[in-house]
Formats: structure tokens, C-alpha cells, sequence
């Protein structure tokens, strides 16, 4: 299995982003993606919780923060603020790779575990992996599946190949600012 939780304390729970809904509101994938991190707050498996995404132009051309999106769940689920830090510049797998590491350094933090989809668990370890982390990931707990589930898994499969293939495509935005 690629999702391999941790089974003692880390010291941070990533959560990749993914698509916010106008309003602010998280979709419904993004919320799962949370939830996956909350629970393993809640049960003493990460002491942090660290929301890597970007803006989102919305079709009536406003600006939606996933992070912002995804802040709101954690405090909803009554994780304390000062727990939850925020990455705004995680526009892909691999920014969000390369911003939790500085975000660890930073903070003297070693272990880390990744939250996200199931299907985007490979793509991240092996991000991960570029940037020097050996990471835990947890598989975001689906709400619901239709048959329109197959086309992450075929994004990730896309991805994997073009991360693979062109090592440089798409850098991280810290390490172009």
C-alpha cells in the first residue's frame, strides 16, 4: 500500500491542496484531504498541522484560498490555531515538497506525514523523496465514489510520468522567489 500512516507522534501533518469551491468553502475532496490530518491531530499522531495551497480564480474572477478554505475545517473540527500553520505557495506536489522541508527546518521538526488522496500518495512520496524527506502519508478517508473517481488516478499517472521525465517542469515557487 502507498499509504503507510505514521504510528507514532510526527512532528507535522502536511495537507496538499486541491480544489476550493466559490465562497471559500473547501470541496468536498479538499475537506477529506483535512480531515486525514485532523484526525491524526486528534489522536496524538502529529503535533502540527501544516496547509499547503495556492489561490484559486473562481469563474466570476474573485480569488479563493484553498489554505484559507482548508483553515476553516481544521477549526471547525476545534484544532487550535496555533497548531495550524499555513503554506500559500504550494501550487504543486513538488512546491509543497520543498516548502515543508524549509517549513521544517525552520522549526527544528524531523518527522513528517503527507495527507492527501489516495491516488496522489505515490506522486508525493516520491516528491518527497527529491527534496530529502522521507515522509508518512495518510490516505484522505473518501465521503463518497462514483464512477468519475477513475480521472484522479489518471492525472496522477500523467503526473508521475512528466515529474519523471522532466525533473525541472513545474519547479517549487520558493526556489524560483
Amino acid at each position: 500500500s502507498v499509504a503507510n500512516s505514521p504510528t507514532h507522534p510526527v512532528d507535522v501533518a502536511v495537507v496538499l491542496g486541491t480544489e476550493v469551491l466559490p465562497g471559500g468553502q473547501a470541496s468536498t475532496v479538499l475537506r477529506e484531504r483535512v480531515l486525514a490530518a485532523v484526525n491524526l491531530f486528534q489522536h496524538g499522531l502529529a503535533r502540527h498541522i501544516l496547509l499547503s495551497g495556492i489561490p484559486e480564480k473562481m469563474s466570476d474572477g474573485t480569488w479563493e484560498s484553498q489554505t484559507d478554505a482548508m483553515l476553516k475545517v481544521c477549526l471547525e473540527q476545534h484544532v487550535p490555531r496555533p497548531a495550524i500553520a499555513l503554506d500559500p505557495l504550494g501550487a504543486n506536489t513538488r512546491a509543497t515538497a520543498a516548502n515543508t522541508r524549509q517549513y521544517m527546518r525552520d522549526h527544528g521538526y524531523t518527522t513528517v506525514v503527507a495527507c492527501s488522496s489516495a491516488s496522489h500518495l505515490l506522486r508525493i512520496r516520491q516528491s518527497f523523496r527529491e527534496v530529502g524527506l522521507d515522509c508518512y502519508t495518510a490516505a484522505a478517508a473518501p465521503e463518497t465514489w462514483t464512477p468519475t473517481d477513475v480521472w484522479p488516478v489518471v492525472r496522477e499517472f500523467a503526473g508521475l510520468v512528466v515529474y519523471a521525465l522532466d525533473p525541472s517542469y513545474r519547479p517549487a515557487k520558493a526556489m524560483e522567489m
